[in-house]
C-alpha cells in the first residue's frame, strides 16, 4: 500500500510539470515524455558525455555509492499509459529478470527500481520508471530509497542539469542478483507487442553480430581511470525481438 501511495504521489508531482500526450482514449505516461525508441536513441560518445561520466564517477565515489547506484541510458521499447507500471520480478532458479506492464490499482508490494530525474525549477523530482516486485521473503524487500539517497540523487540531479542531459541519463539501483561474473553480460530482451521484456546473463560468445548499444554502467575507484572506463553493466538489443519469447512466460 505504501508503495503504491508513492508510485501514485510520484505520478501526480511530474504530471504537474508535462504536457499530457492524447493516444485515443488513454494518456500516455508523462515519465517517458521526450524520450525515443531505443533504435533512436544516442549510445554514450566519450566526446559527448565524458565529461559529464567524469563528474558523475568523482561523485559517485565521494559519496560511496558505487555499490548502491548505477547509471542508466534512457530510452523506450513500447507505449506505457497513465495507468500502468512496468513491473520486473526476478526468478532465481532461471537467473532472468522478466518484466512487464502491470495496471496501477492491481500492482501490489513494488519497490521503485529505476529512476528518471527531473528538475521543477530548483526542486529535483525523481519518477519511478521501472519497478521491482518483491516477496515478504526477498532479501531485497528495504531496498526502498533512504534519506541519504534522496540527498545523493539532488547532487546526481545538479550534475546531470548542468551536462543537459537530464533526458539521456538516469539512475537505478544496483540489485546484488544482477552483478556479473567474469565474462557476463546482462542482455536485455524486447518483446514490443506483449510489451514485456527480459534480462538475461550471457557469455561474450552470445553476443553475436547483432547491434547492441550499452544502456547501464557502474562505477569503481578500483578501476584505473574511472574517467574514461566505465564498464557497463546490461546491455540492450538495438534490433528489439518480436516473438521468440523464452522464458518470459
Amino acid at each position: 500500500m505504501v508503495a503504491m501511495a508513492l508510485c501514485k504521489l510520484w505520478y501526480r508531482e511530474v504530471k504537474e510539470m508535462t504536457t499530457q500526450v492524447q493516444c485515443p482514449d488513454r494518456i500516455m505516461h508523462p515519465v517517458f515524455e521526450g524520450l525515443t525508441d531505443i533504435s533512436e536513441t544516442r549510445p554514450f560518445e566519450a566526446h559527448e558525455d565524458g565529461r559529464c561520466f567524469a563528474d558523475l564517477s568523482d561523485y559517485f565515489i565521494q559519496q560511496q555509492m558505487c555499490e548502491r547506484f548505477e547509471v542508466t541510458l534512457l530510452h523506450t521499447h513500447f507505449s506505457l499509459f497513465e495507468d500502468e507500471v512496468f513491473v520486473n520480478r526476478f526468478y532465481r532458479d532461471r537467473r532472468i529478470l522478466v518484466g512487464k506492464i502491470e495496471a496501477v490499482e492491481k500492482t501490489q508490494a513494488i519497490l521503485p527500481w529505476s529512476l528518471r530525474l527531473f528538475r521543477q525549477g530548483n526542486r529535483p523530482l525523481f519518477i519511478p520508471n521501472q519497478y521491482l516486485a518483491v516477496s515478504e521473503d526477498d532479501e531485497y524487500r528495504d531496498f526502498s530509497l533512504t534519506d541519504r539517497d534522496r540527498a545523493f540523487l539532488q547532487g546526481v540531479s545538479a550534475i546531470l542539469g548542468a551536462h543537459d542531459a537530464l533526458n539521456h541519463f538516469g539512475v537505478q539501483l544496483r540489485l546484488p542478483f544482477l552483478d556479473t561474473n567474469e565474462g557476463e553480460y546482462l542482455m536485455e530482451y524486447i518483446e514490443k507487442e506483449s510489451r514485456r521484456a527480459k534480462l538475461a546473463f550471457i557469455g561474450e560468445q552470445e553476443l553475436g553480430v547483432s547491434p547492441v548499444i550499452e544502456t547501464s554502467w557502474l562505477f569503481s575507484s578500483d578501476l584505473t581511470d574511472t574517467h574514461q572506463i566505465c564498464w557497463f553493466h546490461a546491455r540492450c538489443k538495438r534490433i528489439c525481438h518480436h516473438g521468440g519469447g523464452d522464458g518470459l512466460e
